[in-house]
């Protein structure tokens, strides 16, 4: 083919078993070059063109197994072989299809008897620059050199490999000598797992369990497959997973599709989460393809550890500025929500049904006979600002509180609006009084025991000439005004939630 000047793909196919090689010839096609008969010199260079150019070809590095480097060579080369046939034959003389195998694999014994049939071009290989490139059949640290044409055997016994035990020998490969990176082909005999760490140490079938630090951050977990000593890339995606009533929240992770890495590279899944900044728990299942296999059998959960109340105040006291909200009663709604500054449910027992077995899973309030109503976490969200569905919020404590705050926030806005729009109805309306709920001694305002009333549900609802006078709008609140007496009354909502705060309060906030 002609090489235009500058960068232009062309393609071609490959149809035959053959040696190719790639030459760039600096004559220009009219010139008719021809290399057949008269090349650039003797020995090795007889049958290469007069005139080449140098290419950059890949070779495999020795000194870094994971990949190649581009040197100038006068020629690319590489070859398309036919394995037509591998075959184990164990004791009884039983032969087993390495290349197209059934679900019933053989079992090795002391000696390792295999039998192959490989096609060849019929031209010879030319003499290369540089070592030759032998194929050979690798069992474990031992190599067996191909020869074509015929069925060919060859045994390894157990004695000539390097104190190899059966189970450590783990694959028949089929490379060529000096580009051991590039397996041409490969049979595996053992069987494939999941080796997860946390922080450096393997997470045990029989306690399948890792946290979300209180920072927060997801576990430090990296994964790799079992048994060492394979090639080739591995495909990895997790699914979290967190089902529970009023919740069916699933993610794929990477968002972007799954990891390729080599084989013997750990897919290093607490540095993806830190790269996405998403904080997730649940039932994690790890979905990994390795040449033409595919499992998800894998599964482990991920809990979560609470704060300590002095986290929790800290990230209050930089956060939580109110005008009219003393930010010791927004301490002491945290600590009521939240029944004491937890995340995460303490009580219960760790197990895999996540409706049952809720211990370190997201504390979720409960309201009897009202399945709609569902608070989650330290701040007990069930009616998010933004998002209603962002799982986030059940497993970071401080996204959780900083939704608490803005909806307490939003809250503020309401209650003046409700106060601003009574006195837009009713110009001669006094101002509310101030309020000691039963039981307590502590004074409120009335914008403050409205606004700590609504952050768990208004008491007072109204239609109310809206700020443009021309339409009416609903409001809420927890004071009720009567016009006719210009008087003002405290309604507590059904939960009495005032009343428990400011008792909350009094209790002390350390």
């Amino acid at each position: 083919m002609v090489i235009k000047k500058n960068k232009h793909i062309r393609e071609r196919g490959i149809k035959i078993e053959a040696h190719y090689y790639i030459h760039v010839n600096g004559e220009p096609p009219d010139g008719n070059p021809d290399f057949s008969s008269v090349g650039a010199g003797a020995g090795p260079l007889q049958y290469r063109p007069k005139h080449y150019v140098p290419i950059q070809a890949a070779v495999h590095d020795g000194t870094n197994t994971e990949g190649y480097r581009c040197v100038y060579r006068p020629e690319m080369q590489f070859s398309v072989f036919d394995l037509k046939d591998v075959k184990y034959e164990d004791k009884s003389g039983k032969k087993y299809d390495l290349i197209q195998p059934l679900p019933e694999k053989p079992v090795l014994g002391e000696d390792f008897n295999f039998h192959y049939f490989i096609l060849k071009d019929d031209l010879p290989v030319l003499e290369p620059f540089g070592p030759s490139r032998e194929l050979v059949f690798a069992l474990g640290d031992q190599e067996v050199k191909v020869e074509y044409d015929e069925c060919k055997g060859f045994k390894f016994r157990l004695e000539d490999l390097d104190k190899i035990f059966t189970e450590d020998i783990l694959a028949l490969r089929l490379y060529q000598r000096g580009d051991e990176v590039n397996v041409l082909w490969e049979y595996i005999w053992a069987e494939i797992s999941v080796e997860l760490k946390d922080k450096g140490v393997i997470v045990k079938p029989s306690y399948p369990y890792t946290f979300i630090d209180t920072f927060p951050s997801m576990p430090s977990l990296t994964a790799i497959l079992k048994p060492e000593g394979l090639s080739g890339d591995v495909s990895w995606e997790l699914k979290v997973e967190y089902r529970r009533q009023n919740r069916k929240d699933i993610a794929f992770y990477p968002r972007s599709g799954p990891a390729i890495l080599p084989y013997n590279i750990p897919w290093d899944i607490g540095k993806m989460f830190k790269e996405v900044d998403e904080i997730r728990g649940g039932k994690a299942t790890i979905i990994w393809k390795y040449k033409n296999m595919t499992s998800e059998d894998y599964v482990f959960y991920i809990r979560g550890n609470n704060p300590t109340w002095n986290e929790v105040e800290k990230l209050l006291d930089n956060s939580a500025n109110f005008v009219e909200l003393d930010l010791d009663l927004v301490k002491a709604m945290v600590k009521l929500e939240s029944n004491g500054g937890t995340q995460f449910n303490v009580a219960g027992k760790l197990g895999s049904d996540e409706e049952k077995n809720i211990k370190y899973t997201p504390n979720r309030g409960h309201v009897p006979n009202n399945n709609k109503d569902w608070g989650w976490g330290m701040m007990q969200i069930n009616d998010p600002v933004g998002d209603p569905n962002n799982a986030q919020l059940l497993w970071d404590w401080k996204m959780n509180v900083l939704e608490g705050i803005k909806i307490i926030r939003q809250k503020e806005e309401m209650a003046k609006a409700y106060f601003d729009a009574i006195k837009r109805n009713y110009p001669q309306s006094p101002d509310p009084p101030k309020y000691t709920p039963p039981g307590t001694d502590t004074e409120l305002s009335a914008l403050e025991a409205a606004i700590i009333t609504l952050y768990n549900g208004a008491s007072v609802t109204k239609w109310l000439l809206a700020k443009s006078g021309k339409k009416e709008k609903q409001y809420s609140s927890a004071w009720e005004y009567d016009p006719e007496d210009s008087s003002w009354t405290y309604i507590p909502n059904k939960y009495n939630y005032l009343q428990r705060v400011i008792l909350k309060f009094e209790e002390g906030i350390e």
